[in-house]
């Protein structure tokens, strides 16, 4: 039985050609795919995006975003809830704290409010020139995106 190659993405190297070769003798020259030009990252006023789970003590980890905002242990917060969604800002006088593994803390009511259990996976969005965070759980996410998903997409539910 004689194997074949099947072409695909050739990445692009020294030329714009690649040889992708087919058995002994039948090379042929491809035209490599372009790759993407993606867009400069914002570095002043951008945001830091991260996918979590809940701990089953009500508590977000993810040291990145916490970084970004230059939050520490002890760091007081006032947590609210909008429209389905956590807002999360530094408070002198807030009520909450960051852990002293600055774990966030999301209390019951809010967890409930929200529908959110251990385990829940949730989007964090760091805002650090803002220092606030914004938390949306997948149902808020279903909410904010669907109707973007639609006009995409060129339908309607």
């Amino acid at each position: 039985m004689s194997e074949s190659v099947v072409p695909g993405l050739a990445p692009s190297g020294a030329g714009d050609r690649a040889d992708i070769g087919g058995g002994s003798g039948s090379a042929r020259a491809v035209r490599a795919m372009p790759l993407a030009v993606l867009p400069a990252l914002r570095v002043r006023g951008s945001r830091c995006y991260r996918i979590v789970a809940l701990d089953d003590r009500g508590r977000l980890a993810e040291s990145a975003v916490i970084a970004a905002l230059g939050w520490r242990p002890g760091q007081r917060l006032a947590i609210r809830v909008v429209e389905g969604v956590v807002l999360i800002e530094a408070d002198g006088g807030g009520v909450f704290r960051l852990s002293r593994r600055c774990h966030v803390p999301l209390p019951a009511p809010v967890r409930r409010w929200c529908a959110l259990g251990a385990g829940d996976r949730v989007l964090l969005v760091a805002e650090p020139a803002r220092g606030r965070l914004t938390v949306y759980s997948l149902t808020a996410l279903d909410g904010v995106l669907s109707s973007v998903h639609e006009r995409v997409w060129g339908e309607a539910e």
